[in-house]
């Protein structure tokens, strides 16, 4: 009896082990490119970056010349929005403010980015993007085929059969989200990564 008990013991980890399901994880993506993003253009206007002393120039002066730069690149106050909180949170020494463009037209963003005023400086310009419940589904099926594709090539070179999917997580929790994108001028304005981690059996 003892002797029988024995080999069961030793027999359960063997059976564990020929119970144990093999699975291939890979991570499928898809882009999406928006074609008529929201841009959000800000510049800083404070002595900060000035070798200038604190004291040398207000900034209600520099208000002044950069309303005076705004006009003669065809802005007005109107077109644009101060965030004085936005400027606070950055932590800076001096004195100062930042404002902001919304904008449809690249073109009209770049070209307030680039006004030359006494303290102006860029700050972070944004490509804004939301992605709706059909485009989410459309980028969804793309990732989950790419998935497949990646999957099947490693099945083959392991010399097995891909088998079916048994789990799909999805950290992207992109519908209805207006998305930031940074300009960088390296990938086009609208470009969003779509990814699935996806996990497959292996027969």
């Amino acid at each position: 009896m003892k002797n029988t008990i024995i080999l069961l013991f030793c027999c359960l980890p063997l059976w564990g082990i020929s119970q144990e399901v093999s699975t291939i994880k890979v991570t499928g993506r898809a882009i999406h490119l928006d074609k008529t993003p929201t841009f959000l253009g800000s510049l800083t206007l404070s002595g900060t970056y000035s070798s200038y002393p604190s004291d040398a120039i207000s900034l209600n002066q520099m208000k002044e010349k950069f309303n005076e730069a705004l006009q003669k690149n065809g802005f007005s106050l109107s077109d644009i929005k101060e965030n004085q909180l936005s400027y606070q949170m950055q932590g800076f020494e001096k004195e100062g403010t930042v404002y902001e463009i919304r904008t449809t037209s690249l073109q009209k963003m770049l070209q307030f980015v680039n006004i030359k005023s006494f303290g102006v400086q860029k700050f972070k310009n944004l490509a804004l993007i939301t992605i709706d419940a059909e485009e989410n589904k459309i980028l969804a099926r793309k990732a989950l085929e790419n998935a497949t594709l990646k999957a099947k090539g490693i099945a083959e070179a392991m010399g097995k059969k891909l088998g079916k999917v048994i789990r799909v997580e999805d950290f992207n929790n992109l519908v209805g989200i207006e998305l930031e994108n940074y300009l960088s001028g390296y990938e086009p304005v609208g470009k969003r990564i779509y990814e699935l981690n996806v996990i497959y059996t292996v027969e």
